[in-house]
């Protein structure tokens, strides 16, 4: 038994989720089995992520252009996401605002594996350029050279295939795509995780050119849960935006309201009438 205490209590917690997990298989209706096991990872994802992000269960996230991407599991964005459209069950993002997401399985295969692959693909093309950028000196004004946080797309899993050939199988599917648009992490719960380490082998970081792909066993008597809740506060730690800017996603039929507030904006609070 480990003397870390914060390991010992997410040891705790580990177990609980697979006691959880193991109690919604009285579930016949699969639908339901599967949104009580997503919520299960969502309410550990919520307890134990940085205060100025926030997880959203059942999102979907959406681009100033238009773009769409698949419904998501756990989406992780800022406290000042405004409530597009937040039905309590199902909400909907501007993905400026998006910091994270991750897919939920049950139990994760090769074929599973791909179709969240591309799930996350797809969510890290999605644009990000709607900030205010001249906000008259205010606090966290968005800087010329101002580059979006990058999503960071994450898998967990309650069971899964043997984890060395998910391996070979993530590592197929990542070597025919972007780096910067694959998965960050994949967790499985009790048997590992796979992530890219940086150059020096030192520490997990985000996928981008010049990382390794690794697969690291828990240690004895141990589980993911701990490195995960630690990969995710250090994810987000440094998370950040400038303001928001709602109304770039505002209708055609808006477009002189807006060319108005714009230009009260950019003449300072002092000379708004």
């Amino acid at each position: 038994m480990s003397d870390n205490l914060l390991e010992q209590i997410l040891h705790s917690v580990a177990r609980r989720m697979k006691e959880d997990f193991e109690a919604t298989r009285a579930f016949q209706h699969k639908g339901g089995m599967g949104t009580s096991r997503e919520g299960i990872f969502h309410t550990f994802a919520a307890s134990h992520l940085p205060g100025h992000v926030e997880a959203l269960h059942n999102a979907e996230i959406i681009s100033v252009n238009g773009q769409r991407s698949a419904q998501c599991d756990t989406v992780i964005c800022d406290r000042s996401t405004p409530p597009l459209l937040d039905s309590g069950g199902y909400a909907v993002v501007p993905n400026e605002c998006v910091y994270g997401l991750v897919e939920v399985k049950s139990s994760l295969d090769g074929d599973g594996l791909r179709q969240d692959c591309e799930k996350i693909r797809k969510a890290k093309s999605l644009p990000k350029v709607a900030y205010q950028k001249n906000l008259g000196g205010q606090r966290r004004q968005a800087p010329d050279d101002f580059k979006p946080f990058p999503t960071v797309g994450m898998i967990f899993a309650f069971n899964s295939i043997d984890p060395e050939s998910l391996g070979t199988h993530f590592a197929e599917w990542c070597s025919e795509h972007d780096r910067s648009q694959c998965p960050d992490a994949i967790w499985l719960l009790g048997k590992g995780y796979l992530g890219w380490l940086s150059p020096d082998e030192e520490a997990l970081c985000p996928s981008k050119p010049g990382t390794n792909l690794h697969l690291v066993n828990p240690v004895p008597d141990g589980d993911i849960i701990y490195p995960l809740a630690m990969y995710m506060n250090v994810a987000f730690a440094t998370a950040w935006m400038p303001p928001f800017d709602l109304m770039a996603y505002a209708s055609s039929e808006l477009g002189d309201s807006r060319k108005c507030w714009t230009e009260m904006a950019d003449a300072g609070d002092d000379e708004v009438p």
